[in-house]
């Protein structure tokens, strides 16, 4: 596996990313190239690990070809 952003370099995203990478292997889905790669991993260290993780399982779960984080949703705002 590449080296990992910061960010997300835990056992638990670690185990998850293989996971992912093994799902996509399954499905005969294309691999990652380097800067594919780079930006994939780059792009979900935005979102953080615990993110990164849920739209990974999300993913496998829903038979998806990508992965699709979800930002984090900030509580209503009241008008006043």
């Amino acid at each position: 596996m590449n080296e990992l952003p910061p960010e997300l370099d835990t056992p638990e995203f670690r185990a998850a990313w293989a996971d992912w990478l093994a799902y996509r292997k399954e499905r005969r889905l294309a691999t990652y190239r380097p800067i594919g790669l780079k930006r994939q991993l780059n792009a979900l260290a935005a979102f953080g690990p615990q993110s990164a993780i849920a739209a990974i399982n999300s993913s496998i779960q829903q038979n998806y070809q990508g992965l699709f984080p979800k930002p984090a949703i900030e509580p209503a705002r009241g008008t006043g």
